[in-house]
């Protein structure tokens, strides 16, 4: 005689549409569920797991039990054939997860009876199951019970279910799901040799399969070695990396080796086809939160002494303490090579009793950069270069004026009366923009120019990005592409230097330049010319010899050998006496720079020595 089944969605019956009925019910899962195959979509309203929220309205008959399940999703995707869409739903114990009931975080307002004084397990289940589920699901705590002190036990953000399992675990107990939707915690005890389940009629079963999972590590076996007198470990090492996002060709990125080592003070590492340029050795001070069970706890990292031990009372079977401890560290900036691909790094102690291997995956960047093969800029590289005047301040006919183009070299430069500049040198800038970027994308004011980088968001974190050599594109991952984020940014730009004389007879209000990059567009600038009340200088032709004193700030002594740029180009160096004279410069004003060994760049300190007049 066959058993009668039956399948229900809100009282109507679907077993004509049905393909396959499947129900799962795993041995210490705390919920059993279903799974429904329906052949057409006669019944897709009906299975909208959006209505009813919280109510039972799956039933599956078999014989005289009866199963009850939620709906939670309805899914198109992959179904077989002859199957239309499937429905899916847990039995009634799901209601003391999330999001059907509330959860529960200890706070300085809130009066849990772990936070008010000593409780038991038992009663803290009550407690959740009643104050932060409302649907009426049954728990029983079947297990011994044991006390729980005063400020041991913590809570946060977690589910009814999510406190149950937790203090389950504690006394080795799992839970059980009863067909009625009551759920029991229960000692966990099998007996070899002795039957967990027993059927004697083959027609009430419809399915049965056995499957064993280990857990995560099982026959793993960590072994730390200890020296002579105990009381530490010996040696260990972890890394992890500091920034985030994709690891393009090139790019560097950061990653701290946490280590401890009872006689060797350094770190030793592999190369790699990049560069691992080692930091110096420092120590962070690290809080966090340990569990003890039974009084028996552990740090994450060793301490300074090699040590993670932390005890407590061993008549608490359950308890959490916060630790702060000092773990030693060395930083690792580490480049990416130039092919993409996986590359590991082993960081290790020469007397090989601990290593570490560090992995990356380096990723070749999107192709959209400034340059073409042969060098020349591409379409986004030519929108990108930046010409301007680099000095002096104000122009006057007969100075000398400093030109500078970002991103590439102009050719065919020419101007309106004051002939053709001359090409000085090319150079790099550290520029640093303040700009926002809008979903992940913004743009530089001058062309990147492919080095290192450096970025902070308006919280000061660190971030990765993707900048083309030669443009002024950056763009972020996606997990920091928030609509509106300003960014500090200090990248370099390559830089070209030119030098054009206005004649000393110029009569017009401005002087054009321009000149063209290879495949772009002509790039102009203006300049004004500052006409009336323009001396002619000592000379009689808009310029006059000038003779550079330079003295030590701080004893006033004359100081030889300085190599002296006006307008940031050289004019030679001082003679014995500290001077250096210079002929034939403009009138205006003009910028001047010092350089010695020894000494700081002029243009790096804070005096007022970075620019000059001639009248």
């Amino acid at each position: 005689m066959s058993t009668p089944i039956n399948v229900m969605i809100d009282n109507k019956t679907v077993i004509d549409d049905l393909a396959s009925v499947d129900i799962s019910m795993q041995e210490g899962s705390f919920c059993n569920a279903v799974s429904l195959s329906l052949k057409s979509k006669k019944f897709w309203s009906l299975c909208d797991p959006t209505t009813k929220f919280g109510s039972l309205r799956i039933k599956v008959v078999i014989g005289s039990v009866t199963y009850q399940f939620l709906i939670e999703e309805r899914d198109t995707t992959s179904v077989g054939p002859g199957v239309d869409f499937a429905v899916w739903g847990r039995s009634k114990q799901a209601l003391l997860s999330k999001p059907y009931s509330k959860t529960i975080t200890d706070t300085e307002s809130t009066s849990h009876p772990w936070q008010t004084g000593n409780t038991t397990a038992s009663a803290i289940v009550a407690y959740v199951v009643a104050n932060y589920c409302s649907y009426g699901v049954t728990v029983s705590w079947n297990v011994t019970d044991f006390p729980v002190y005063q400020d041991s036990f913590s809570v946060s953000n977690q589910s009814p279910i999510d406190v149950i399992s937790s203090l389950a675990s504690v006394v080795g107990a799992e839970m059980k799901a009863a067909v009625d939707g009551s759920l029991s915690v229960e000692a966990y005890s099998v007996t070899e040799g002795t039957s967990v389940q027993a059927y004697n009629d083959l027609d009430d079963i419809v399915a049965l399969n056995e499957s064993v999972d280990y857990p995560s590590g099982y026959n793993a076996v960590t072994v730390y070695g200890y020296d002579e007198t105990g009381g530490g470990n010996r040696a260990f090492i972890s890394v992890k990396r500091l920034d985030e996002g994709a690891i393009y060709i090139g790019r560097n990125h950061l990653v701290r080796v946490y280590y401890y080592h009872k006689t060797q003070g350094l770190l030793s590492y592999s190369e790699i086809a990049a560069c691992g340029c080692k930091g110096s050795v420092s120590s962070e001070s690290i809080t966090e939160n340990v569990l003890l069970v039974f009084g028996q706890g552990n740090t994450s990292l060793p301490n300074n002494s090699g040590n993670t031990s932390v005890t407590g009372s061993t008549g608490i079977p359950l308890a959490t303490r916060s630790v702060t401890y000092t773990v030693r560290y060395q930083d690792f900036n580490i480049m990416a090579p130039a092919l993409p691909g996986g590359y590991n790094v082993l960081f290790y102690f020469q007397d090989k009793s601990a290593s570490t291997i560090y992995s990356f995956t380096v990723e070749e960047a999107p192709d959209d950069g400034g340059e073409d093969e042969d060098g020349s800029p591409t379409s986004a590289g030519c929108s990108s270069i930046v010409f301007e005047k680099e000095s002096p301040a104000t122009v006057s006919p007969g100075t000398q004026v400093v030109l500078k183009s970002y991103g590439a070299m102009l050719h065919g430069m020419n101007s309106s009366g004051a002939g053709a500049p001359t090409f000085l040198k090319w150079d790099r800038e550290e520029v640093t923009d303040t700009i926002t970027l809008t979903n992940g994308v913004g743009s530089l004011s001058k062309p990147y120019g492919l080095g290192p980088y450096s970025i902070t968001n308006s919280y000061g974190i660190a971030v990765q990005a993707l900048l083309s050599s030669g443009t002024t594109s950056i763009k972020v991952p996606f997990y920091y592409a928030k609509p509106s984020v300003p960014i500090t940014i200090t990248y370099e730009s390559k830089i070209f230097l030119y030098r054009i004389t206005v004649p000393s007879g110029y009569k017009m209000s401005t002087l054009e330049v321009w000149g063209t990059a290879t495949g772009c567009d002509v790039q102009t600038l203006s300049i004004s010319i500052s006409i009336s009340g323009t001396g002619k200088g000592d000379n009689g032709d808009g310029t006059s010899d000038i003779t550079i004193s330079v003295k030590d700030n701080a004893t006033d002594n004359q100081v030889s050998g300085v190599a002296v740029y006006i307008d940031s180009v050289p004019r030679g160096s001082t003679d014995g006496d500290g001077l250096l004279s210079v002929a034939s410069v403009a009138v205006g004003e003009h910028t001047i720079k010092f350089v010695k060994s020894g000494y700081q760049d002029s243009d790096q300190d804070d005096l007022a020595n970075d620019s000059f007049t001639v009248a």
